[in-house]
């Protein structure tokens, strides 16, 4: 008798309740948000003035948090203008590369493996 391991595709490691819990934050932290915001009216109804600065402010934490999760959630979040990435194609024979790489050149120049750099005046 033989063991055999049980293999998974990458794709089957998302768990189903995922989306499920996304939505509860959702739902959980507006409510709260706009919990908040109901006390601090009540608490300004009774006089506290600075209670109205909180009336205002708990609502919009709620619609923050409502864009924050609408970006995490997006399933395209890259951006069309992304910096290069490691694995895009670069030239090299770019001005700006090669300048940089002279930079860089120079700067190791003066450096000895081991000993801290020396002082330029």
């Amino acid at each position: 008798m033989t063991a055999t391991a049980h293999t998974v595709s990458p794709g089957q490691g998302r768990r189903w309740w995922y989306p499920v819990l996304r939505y509860l934050v959702l739902i959980g932290g507006n409510a709260l948000c706009l919990l908040a915001g109901w006390f601090e009216y009540t608490r300004a109804e009774q006089g506290h003035a600075v209670a109205w600065v909180y009336v205002f402010e708990w609502p919009l934490y709620a619609v923050l948090g409502s864009y924050i999760w609408w970006r995490v959630g997006r399933p395209d979040r890259r951006r069309r203008d992304r910096p290069a990435r490691r694995g895009d194609r670069i030239d090299p024979d770019d001005p700006d590369l090669q300048a940089w790489q002279a930079y860089l050149a120079r700067l190791d120049s003066g450096d000895e493996a081991g000993r801290p750099p020396v002082e330029r005046r």
